[in-house]
This record gives structure tokens, sequence and C-alpha cells, in this order.
């Protein structure tokens, strides 16, 4: 299963963000920011990538419009 990561301008519309997408009965996991991707928050959702024009939906109806959606970056192999 492919998943991606929903990321924010601030920690409010992350919390914001994970509150509505389970409200809908969207699965999503609040996860630490993953060091390769830059922005100003330090929280990113986790989600499915089959969900994500209904995660983006649901952002916006929230009233989260700087949400955006990008690929999980890949984790390193532990040797």
């Amino acid at each position: 299963m492919t998943k991606v990561i929903v990321v924010f301008g601030s920690t409010r519309a992350a919390i914001r963000a994970e509150r509505a997408c389970l409200a809908a009965g969207l699965l999503c996991q609040a996860i630490p920011m993953p060091r390769e991707i830059s922005t100003g928050c330090g929280i990113a959702l986790e989600i499915r990538e089959q969900d994500k024009a209904t995660a983006e939906a649901i952002m916006l109806s929230a009233g989260i419009p700087d949400a955006r959606v990008v690929p999980r970056p890949a984790k390193p192999d532990i040797a």
C-alpha cells in the first residue's frame, strides 16, 4: 500500500486537518515531519495514496488551504 504525506504551514493546521479527516472517516496518522521534507511545521499526516483527492477535499472544506500532498520519502535500508 503506497502512502503519501500531507504537509502544513503550521502545527495548528495539521491538528485541525487530522481531526477533520478522522471525523470524515478517512484513515490518517499524524507523524513527525520526515527530515527530507522542508516545511514550517514539524507534524505531517500520512494517508493512503488512493485517499489523496478525498483528503484534499476535506481540508478545503475545513478551511485548511495551505495543505500540500507530497510523496512519502523512501525509508533508508538498514543493513
